[in-house]
């Protein structure tokens, strides 16, 4: 595919997981924080998977970044 498509992923990927961060950077100790910020993590692990199977050509590394993405998948 072209790596255009996989663009919005990689910045859904990168401001999903600085919102996290933040979340729970500002109160650690809350037990909603840090569920916050392992949904938040496991989206963004999520899109930066699929951005890559986007951005490849090679098959067998597709399915490779689509397994790793589909490990973000099951936490959501």
């Amino acid at each position: 595919m072209h790596p255009l498509y996989s663009l919005p992923l990689f910045a859904t990927s990168a401001c999903v997981a600085a919102l996290g961060v933040f979340v729970v950077w500002r109160k650690p100790k809350e037990p909603l924080n840090r569920l916050f910020g392992f949904l938040a993590w496991s989206v963004a692990h999520w899109s930066l998977g699929y951005g890559l199977v986007y951005c490849t050509t090679d098959p067998e590394k597709a399915l490779h970044y689509a397994r790793f993405a589909y490990c973000g998948v099951v936490f959501i």
